[in-house]
């Protein structure tokens, strides 16, 4: 099935078929306009975090640890604000759109819907990325402990790893 196909499916009701005469443009609107609503929020509170990591100053950028941590920090600031920005905007247009164009709309652009939470994804593994980092950074004197940070970190980024994986196969 065509990935235009299989998103129209999704946001459709299991009854409807994207070829009717009658989809249910309300729902259509409501689904599309949630998943990228919600996704703006979390970009919103992700990227202000990884901000925060940017605002902490004491960069000794000779180092390769702090400009990676800097490096990554800031990648997650840009894509998340990148990803709330262009839910921001596809929010507002399928909002606005007539529901006599919405059908043919998110079959054309179907796609679009899924830019927003693409670069929140690339936002958040960035910002996990620079608090293992941090942590293993911080916690320079205490080996053990910075291990054990490590490791804990690697094991949070593969837990959400596998939730996605095991989401995307459901």
């Amino acid at each position: 099935m065509p990935p235009a196909m299989t998103f129209v499916r999704r946001i459709l009701p299991a009854a409807k078929d994207p070829a009717d005469d009658d989809p249910d443009a309300g729902r259509i609107r409501e689904r599309l306009c949630s998943d990228v609503l919600n996704t703006s929020v979390m970009s919103a509170i992700i990227g202000g975090f990884a901000l925060s990591n940017l605002q902490q100053g004491g960069y000794e950028f000779e180092e390769g640890l702090h400009l990676a941590i800097y490096l990554f920090s800031f990648g997650a600031v840009h894509a998340c604000t990148c990803s709330a920005l262009t839910s921001a905007f596809v929010y507002r247009h399928v909002n606005n759109l007539p529901e006599a164009k919405l059908l043919a709309w998110s079959v054309k652009y179907w796609w679009l819907p899924y830019l927003p939470l693409g670069k929140f994804a690339m936002g958040c593994v960035s910002y996990m990325i620079s608090v293992i980092l941090i942590s293993y950074r911080d916690l320079e004197m205490f080996a053990s402990w910075q291990i054990a940070a490590l490791v804990f970190g690697i094991m949070s980024m593969s837990m959400v790893f596998l939730t996605v994986i095991t989401l995307q196969r459901s």
